[in-house]
């Protein structure tokens, strides 16, 4: 069966069946989609009005030098115009090329029962399936490391040098989709060592294909800025913008390399703290938006140790060495924060694991066991999924609301940004513009905030919830709050209310002009 994907995927009907029916039972329940705010989407469309307004244009943050995430963002919008579903379009598209690649690659290798379980472990992690129909980096680099994957192992099975060629451009790509896939380089290099060591022109159009676009790339920026590595510089940048993920401000003069300021002041969920040094992988162990294959398997090793094949034992070491490895980079090498999204490659090996352990699960007879942990694991999953609050829940009574009050109400930056594809929007104008009503996207129960922050100079006209499951499933996330004025309130108080989640010395040092900072 190896190599073939139809037999494959006739012997794996039944888990692929039950994977593509929780798929569309997520994007049909819960298309999350756009969320905008100070959500990266909202900087892709951004990128993508401008590329379609004016042509390229210079990029002046690193969000906007993405093109691998813009460029196919420009070409929905302006083929089916502007809306969630066409913003969405790209990233579903992504999603669903990077299941089949990811299925479609273990398939190759001869484990396609692994290659069936561990697509599932992904369909059912929040940290993936949460951003199907929404703008992401994580999807185009992913998918880039992917296409390397599968041209390297065409090459090892043909030895033909223009796969070796692609695989070089498929890593160039994923490079500029995001710098953090030039983690992967050591491990290619390894492979491509192994297979093509004896065949030294294999390497050289690897190497050639790998330096096409990465000197497209800096001849654009020497002609169009004179520094060949302006993109870069954009990168560097990018650590001085405020964060709310952080607790307190790093030091900007810290090396940008194992800065332990950033390390220890990144928030964490869901909250286990030990020691700054260990908090972040902690953490990770037990935060459900991974999946909480990592935690599984640190429950099953006592048990499956020792039973696995040979070539399963060979898989897992790579897998562990891998993990490590990229956890390591990632997490201290360059401090960046260690949610889940930032580390799909880990735990897309520890799901490897995961599968070969429920595979010695049921060679032992243990169904019942490997039944409950697979429940456990999608009970889990679906139940973050399902209730992440998603503005297409309240934006129906929005844009109700936008025309029963038009030219009334007033907003803060963010929460018009995550009104950005509905109607009306464009009526709400900025914060103390004298406008008699006010609107928030919060992420608590609107009275009590109101309540708690002002006392009464504000009231209520509608709360509007955008967690459907509420009844099901109790969470405070996700509420659009339209209050009436009754006092004037101060800016740098709204600023604090607004925002609660920067740290104190940016509040104080934002507030000091907070009427300027609310559109920043």
């Amino acid at each position: 069966m190896k190599g073939n994907w139809r037999e494959a995927a006739y012997e794996e009907r039944g888990l692929l069946g039950l994977t593509a029916a929780l798929l569309a039972a997520i994007l049909l329940l819960n298309p999350v989609g756009f969320q905008g705010g100070g959500m990266d989407d909202w900087q892709y469309l951004n990128a993508a009005r401008c590329w379609i307004e004016y042509g390229p244009c210079l990029p002046e943050d690193h969000w906007q030098s993405r093109w691998p995430v813009i460029a196919p963002l420009l070409a929905s919008l302006g083929l089916l115009g502007e809306s969630r579903w066409s913003a969405g379009l790209p990233s579903l598209l992504f999603g669903l090329t990077i299941l089949t690649m990811l299925w479609g690659l273990f398939v190759r290798t001869g484990h396609a029962r692994i290659g069936s379980m561990v697509t599932l472990f992904v369909v059912i992690t929040p940290a993936f399936t949460t951003r199907l129909l929404q703008p992401n980096v994580e999807y185009p680099e992913l998918l880039m490391l992917l296409a390397c994957a599968h041209s390297m192992l065409s090459y090892r099975n043909s030895a033909k040098r223009h796969w070796a060629f692609a695989a070089g451009i498929f890593f160039a790509l994923s490079v500029q989709a995001r710098e953090t896939a030039a983690v992967a380089l050591p491990i290619l290099l390894l492979f491509a060592w192994k297979w093509a060591r004896s065949d030294i022109r294999a390497l050289i159009a690897a190497a050639f294909g790998t330096a096409i676009p990465t000197a497209v790339e800096l001849l654009i920026f020497l002609v169009e800025t004179g520094n060949p590595f302006y993109r870069r510089t954009l990168s560097i940048d990018h650590t001085q913008i405020l964060s709310t993920e952080l607790k307190s401000q790093p030091d900007p003069n810290a090396p940008p390399f194992f800065n332990t300021t950033y390390i220890a002041n990144w928030r964490h969920q869901p909250g286990i703290a030990i020691h700054w040094s260990v908090d972040g992988l902690i953490n990770l162990v037990f935060n459900a938006v991974g999946g909480l294959s990592l935690l599984f398997n640190l429950l099953l090793w006592p048990v499956t140790a020792g039973k696995v094949s040979e070539k399963e034992s060979r898989l897992i070491k790579f897998a562990v060495l891998a993990m490590a490895y990229w956890s390591f980079v990632i997490v201290y090498a360059l401090a960046i924060d260690p949610n889940p999204r930032m580390l799909l490659v880990p735990i897309l090996g520890s799901q490897v694991i995961l599968a070969i352990q429920l595979g010695v699960l049921e060679r032992l007879g243990w169904r019942l066991a490997r039944f409950m942990i697979l429940t456990a694991m999608t009970v889990s999953g679906l139940a973050v999924i399902l209730t992440v609050a998603g503005n297409h829940h309240a934006e129906d009574e929005l844009e109700h609301l936008l025309i029963k009050f038009d030219g009334q109400i007033e907003s803060d930056i963010n929460t018009r940004k995550q009104l950005e594809l509905i109607s009306g929007r464009e009526t709400l104008t900025t914060v103390f513009d004298d406008r008699p009503l006010l609107l928030v996207q919060l992420g608590e129960q609107c009275a009590p905030w109101a309540n708690e922050k002002f006392g009464e100079d504000l009231s209520l006209v509608r709360s509007i919830d955008m967690n459907p499951l509420r009844s099901l499933y109790q969470t405070d996330a996700g509420f659009f709050c339209l209050f009436r004025y009754r006092q004037p309130i101060e800016p740098k108080d709204f600023l604090v209310a607004r925002f609660p989640m920067l740290p104190d010395e940016i509040q104080k040092q934002m507030g000091s002009d907070a009427r300027q900072n609310f559109e920043r």
